[in-house]
């Protein structure tokens, strides 16, 4: 039978063939203990296993992209909780939760920010290029993630605020933040039962920021509201952000927002597209309003084509 540390092995011998100028490490510990010396290359805690906070540790102090896999036995479960905010992610690194072996699409690998201290989020993210895929984040005190300074980051299939067994505890402020960073693409997410906005944008550096394909508003059964406090999807004064799209999968479903479901607001948000989303599903799926665009100016709602017109309805106004 093999073990999860050889299938550890087999995981990083295989992608180093592919990706020689990076480096890999393979997180094989739900435990959050810091690397024993950053300065080695080497992901380890000085017993041997690999935590994600060494993990970033590591990648941090290696220049260029990096990739976190995982490899956690499933005796210990998949919960990994930080006792304090991670290593802020200063350089380019790709943290892949599809590498788990098990997963089949739902995210197994939990980052659960109940028992942090302080006011951490579950990631902040500077560098740049970087790429969350397939994680559950949520219970951190701040937003679950924050994007900022440089851009380029993506956060696909995650679950923003609810775990793999469809309860949603939420995030202490924004699900996704976006702050001064540009050209992020926020795709294929479900996003619940933050205290703010489910995906905040923000600043003129953000530009050109991408929401396509997530849920918000939702738990993952589809039908029981776990809506964000204030927004759904907030841009502020942010150009260029494209909010859906005209192909299928590409619109977001925003339901259950505290305020509105979409937000475009002051005059750094011009040249928003907002296309093919359903915002609204009338009782406890209402937002309070549907979609609001104040200041804004060469917005493009809708489009001339099916695929491209917004369905508003069943909101409060």
């Amino acid at each position: 039978m093999t073990s999860f540390r050889s299938m550890a092995f087999l995981i990083v011998s295989s992608l180093l063939v592919s990706t020689a100028a990076a480096d890999v490490f393979v997180v094989d510990s739900v435990s959050d203990a810091a690397d024993a010396d950053e300065r080695d290359g080497l992901c380890d805690v000085g017993s041997g296993a690999c935590t994600l906070r060494a993990a970033l540790e590591e990648a941090n102090r290696r220049p260029g992209p990096d990739t976190v896999l995982f490899a956690l036995d499933p005796g210990g479960g998949f919960i990994i909780r930080p006792g304090s905010e991670l290593p802020t992610i200063d350089d380019p690194v790709t943290i892949d939760g599809t590498s788990q072996p098990g997963h089949a699409g739902t995210p197994l690998i939990e980052l659960d920010g109940s028992a942090a201290t302080g006011f951490p989020h579950g990631f902040r993210i500077t560098g740049g290029n970087t790429r969350l895929e397939s994680l559950s984040i949520h219970s951190f005190r701040n937003s679950s993630i924050r994007l900022s300074s440089r851009g380029g980051n993506e956060v696909v299939g995650c679950l923003i605020g609810a775990r793999p067994n469809g309860s949603t505890p939420g995030s202490g402020l924004n699900g996704i933040y976006v702050f001064e960073s540009p050209g992020n693409r926020i795709i294929d997410n479900l996003i619940a039962n933050s205290t703010s906005h489910g995906v905040h944008v923000s600043g003129l550096g953000s530009g050109g920021t991408i929401v396509q394909g997530n849920v918000l508003g939702l738990a993952d059964d589809g039908v029981t509201p776990a809506g964000n406090g204030l927004r759904g999807i907030s841009i502020v004064d942010a150009p260029d952000c494209v909010i859906g799209g005209p192909d299928d999968g590409e619109g977001n479903v925003v339901m259950a927002s505290g305020t509105e479901g979409i937000a475009i607001v002051e005059a750094g948000s011009g040249g928003a597209v907002v296309t093919g989303n359903r915002v609204g599903g009338g009782g406890t799926l209402r937002n309070f309003v549907g979609l609001f665009v104040n200041g804004a100016s060469d917005c493009r709602i809708g489009g001339d084509t099916l695929g491209a017109a917004n369905v508003v309805s069943g909101n409060f106004t």
